[in-house]
């Protein structure tokens, strides 16, 4: 049995200069969402990690995160069928291990306002995640 570390909350940050970042228009079926990704900057945890390394994971280091998971598309394009098929009434959407937030920012642009973003790195939460959200909510 192995315990979860205790969570942090990741205030939204102060100030972010955009001019760090690369985006990507990405689209979801008919919704779209501008992604970014902070590539230069980001690595701060990774400076350590050998080039020769067939991954970039660092057991209970570096879990990932900073790489744009193509499956999240997948798992956004299902979301949207999965809750354009169905009457339900959420209050809540939780992504666990949202990396960039992809599924969790097409929530909030579709107007869901209770969206918890999860990741085991603060790191990559504080310098991904955050700046996808404030991209692509009008409501945070």
């Amino acid at each position: 049995l192995e315990l979860l570390k205790p969570c942090k909350l990741i205030k939204k940050p102060n100030n972010i200069n955009l001019d760090v970042y690369t985006y990507y228009d990405i689209f979801i079926k008919k919704h779209s969402l501008k992604i970014y990704n902070d590539v230069n900057n980001s690595f701060d945890t990774l400076n350590d990690v050998d080039k020769n390394r067939k991954y970039d994971l660092i057991p209970n280091v570096y879990e990932g995160g900073y790489k744009i998971w193509e499956c999240s598309i997948d798992l956004a394009e299902y979301c949207i069928d999965f809750l354009s098929n169905r009457d339900i009434d959420l209050t809540q959407i939780l992504e666990l291990g949202c990396g960039h937030g992809i599924p969790g920012c097409l929530a909030l642009s579709l107007g869901f306002n209770n969206v918890i973003f999860t990741d085991y790195n603060e790191d990559v939460l504080q310098n991904c995640t955050w700046i996808n959200i404030l991209s692509n909510s009008k409501n945070v």
